[in-house]
């Protein structure tokens, strides 16, 4: 929650003061915080199921949204100066590598093992 609203309120400021020159990546750089985490922490906890989880899972869940939000922020920043890379495309790649390492670590904890 507080990443969400960290980056909220950088892309307001930032609106603000950008004196015309903006990018959509710097302003919405707040999604993913938002939907990844909060929204996410707030399915686990009102579904009411007793959803196992280890600390692997949230480092790697927490990396993946971080890595999202970055690369929006760099690609904001590109797309500020004017220029491109294919640098961007990492970003994506790295972030969405974390959120299947994150969802297998999920998967692994919550099946049910024959005795």
């Amino acid at each position: 929650m507080p990443v969400t609203l960290f980056f909220l309120f950088f892309g307001w400021i930032y609106e603000r003061h950008s004196f015309g020159v903006y990018s959509d990546y710097m302003i919405y750089a707040f999604v993913f915080p938002l939907v990844g985490g909060v929204a996410f922490w707030l399915w686990v906890g009102t579904t009411g199921r007793n959803i196992r989880y280890n600390r692997m899972f949230v480092h790697c869940h927490w990396a993946s949204i971080f890595t999202f939000t970055l690369g929006f922020v760099f690609k904001g920043i590109l797309d500020i100066y004017g220029t491109a890379s294919r640098l961007t495309a990492v970003y994506w790649f790295a972030g969405a590598a974390l959120a299947v390492m994150a969802a297998g670590l999920l998967l692994r904890a919550n099946i049910r093992r024959p005795r």
